[in-house]
């Protein structure tokens, strides 16, 4: 049984293998872009360009950063769905172990009580004369 969880766990999809290289470039963009919208933002340059910048030019900003938020939240709830997922997955293999071992032990109590029964059955006659022919006749107390 520990062999075939064994063999489960390494059949088991390894969640960083499910990372693609897109997945990864993905991310790395999203970050280079917080980055720099954090230097740009906090630019006093960068302000004085915005305020220069036509109505046109703004609302294109604006959908800049909202496809932005939009791709960081869309991401954020696959990441946190395959987080639950991931949880969820070793919270039933945790559970999954703690009940065979829970079985094992029962099996081995079984096993332990029958044993005892057996021996008390075919040792309780065996027993009694074995101890009825090494009784000894006579007790001699040595001072």
């Amino acid at each position: 049984v520990i062999e075939e969880i064994e063999e489960m766990m390494q059949e088991s999809p390894d969640p960083e293998d499910d990372e693609t290289p897109t997945q990864s470039d993905r991310l790395s963009m999203l970050s280079q872009e917080i980055q720099t919208l954090k230097r740009s933002s906090t630019n006093n340059s960068y302000e004085e360009r915005v305020k220069r910048l036509s109505v046109a030019e703004l609302n294109e900003l604006l959908e800049e950063i909202e496809t932005a938020i939009k791709d960081y939240s869309e991401e954020l709830v696959q990441q946190l769905a395959l987080r639950d997922e991931l949880e969820f997955e070793k919270e039933v293999k945790n559970s999954f172990i703690s009940v065979l071992i829970e079985v094992q032990n029962k099996q081995r109590e079984h096993k332990e009580t029958a044993k005892k029964k057996k021996k008390l059955k075919n040792g309780s006659p065996q027993n009694g004369k074995q101890e009825r022919g090494h009784m000894p006749g006579t007790v001699r107390i040595y001072l």
